[in-house]
Order: structure tokens, then C-alpha cells, then sequence
């Protein structure tokens, strides 16, 4: 009898990532720090940024498209982080935690549609 493989990376995800840093900026609240969002989905999105988040910490993001027609406040807790190929950047995975209600999933996936509006494949 063989053993089922683990899934890992991708396919683990519940939602398709969006690659996102040409199309959208956004901000930390409360660090009014600048940081870049890599790609994002449905349920959260990688960031890099030149100060480390801690491992469960909680934060808002205002996020916003680059040609400034779509804006929103997203809360999400960060689930993991490594340092970037130059050790003065840091790549961290959130997952969206503000009460997931209607109202932010429709704003969630506003945000991944109007990425993927613009993506070309």
C-alpha cells in the first residue's frame, strides 16, 4: 500500500495566488510603513517589507490599486516570514482575520478581481 504524498506549497492553498506588486500598493496603519504586496488571494497575501512582522501578529492594511480608482482597509495576521535574498528584506504570509462577513469578502475579492483584471498570462 503506498502512502498518499502531503500536499505542499500550491497545492495546499484553498485559493489561487495573484501576482499583485505592479498593480497595487499598500500601507501598514500602524507602522506608516510602505510595503509591497507580492501576490495575493482570497484568503490572505505575501508581503515584503524592510522591517520583520512577528509571527501572530495582527495588523490593518490600506490597500489600494496604483491607478487610484479602488481602495480599502484589510486586517490580517501574520501566519510566517523569511528573509529575502537581501537580508534587509523580508517576505511574510497573511491571512485575512477581520470578521469575514459579507462585507469584507466582498472587498477581499474586489481586490483579487481587479488584480486579475489587469494580469496578463
Amino acid at each position: 500500500m503506498s502512502a498518499t504524498p502531503t500536499p505542499s506549497g500550491a497545492e495546499r492553498r484553498e485559493f489561487p495566488r495573484v501576482p499583485a506588486a505592479q498593480h497595487v500598493q499598500a500601507t501598514v496603519d500602524d507602522a506608516a510603513q510602505d510595503v509591497t504586496i507580492v501576490d495575493l488571494s482570497q484568503g490572505g497575501f505575501l508581503l515584503e517589507s524592510g522591517t520583520p512582522f512577528p509571527v501572530g501578529a495582527i495588523h490593518q492594511f490600506r490597500v489600494a490599486l496604483r491607478d487610484g480608482r479602488w481602495m480599502t482597509l484589510l486586517t490580517a495576521r501574520s501566519m510566517h516570514i523569511r528573509p529575502r535574498a537581501s537580508a534587509s528584506r523580508h517576505l511574510t504570509g497573511f491571512s485575512f482575520v477581520e470578521p469575514l462577513g459579507d462585507d469584507a469578502r466582498a472587498r477581499v475579492r474586489t481586490l483579487v478581481q481587479h488584480v486579475t483584471s489587469v494580469v496578463s498570462y
